[in-house]
């Protein structure tokens, strides 16, 4: 049973009763370039995303990237935090100036 929700800049997130918290939102990373060759693909990488409430634990995000340059993104294990995530941006072409969006839905803790 949900017992608390709510939403700021970063996101929204709903508290359940178990102590789960849940959290997602649409982010715009900003207008990147995906220039730096990564064996077949290209990548920019460590943006942060901020999250809309604090969780206990590291979250567990699943990403979804978009843009022209029909992107992807990937979450580092060493880029799991409580109070954010980091992003890196992926596309099988270089490209420059390119809009970025980063839609995310992350689990964690609040007790």
């Amino acid at each position: 049973n949900i017992v608390d929700s709510g939403h700021n800049a970063n996101g929204y997130w709903r508290k359940y009763g178990d102590g789960t918290l849940e959290m997602w939102n649409d982010t715009y990373i900003g207008k990147i370039n995906i220039s730096s060759l990564d064996n077949w693909n290209y990548y920019d990488g460590k943006f942060n995303i901020a999250l809309p409430a604090k969780s206990l634990s590291a979250v567990t995000p699943i990403v979804t990237a978009r843009g022209v340059c029909a992107p992807w993104a990937t979450v580092p294990e060493n880029g799991l935090g409580t109070e954010l995530f980091q992003v890196w941006i992926y596309s099988s072409s270089t490209s420059k100036n390119i809009d970025i969006w980063v839609s995310w839905h992350a689990f964690g803790t609040w007790k």
